[in-house]
């Protein structure tokens, strides 16, 4: 049986992701602050918060000991603050960069050796405001830009293995 791994599986891309794999058949691991409203059998709901770094560790523990064998890793969590430019708040912009960036770069690297093994796919999702000049959306723009070179870095490190990367890019 084919199993995702799905972050941010609770609401938003990442729901609708967790169900679309569902209705395909997969066991999904989905990991979120709060359970998913989708019930499945097939679905194991794993709480944590990826603002606070122990708990991105913890989850990694818990993935290499408990849900080591997966195909495809989904990384779509985010939180989105507006700011303008001469109003950019230091606590938000540390917490945006967290959870849509430090986290994925730690869960990936982390859990490098396992995708290796398992030829498992990943795929981040990142956005289409990189492309653009939004100054209100300046802190998440870079979060995303950010995870957006992790991701083709992490393209390059897995070349020559049977993984794939992808930069979802959504409007």
């Amino acid at each position: 049986m084919k199993t995702a791994i799905i972050f941010g599986h609770s609401s938003g891309l990442g729901h609708a992701t967790t169900q679309s794999f569902l209705n395909k058949g997969y066991n999904v691991v989905g990991i979120a602050r709060h359970p998913s409203s989708i019930q499945s059998p097939k679905l194991v709901n794993l709480g944590y918060d990826l603002s606070d770094q122990a708990q991105v560790e913890a989850v990694c523990k818990e993935i290499k000991t408990d849900h080591s064998s997966f195909d495809v890793l989904i990384f779509a969590p985010g939180i989105l603050t507006l700011h303008q430019m001469n109003n950019l708040d230091p606590e938000e912009t540390e917490r945006l960069f967290q959870v849509n960036l430090f986290s994925a770069m730690t869960i990936e690297s982390e859990l490098l050796k396992v995708i290796k093994a398992n030829k498992a796919d990943v795929v981040n999702v990142t956005s289409n405001i990189t492309t653009m000049s939004r100054p209100n959306y300046t802190e998440y723009a870079t979060t995303k830009a950010a995870l957006a070179k992790f991701t083709a870095d992490l393209q390059t490190e897995l070349r020559d293995t049977e993984s794939r990367v992808i930069d979802f890019c959504p409007g």
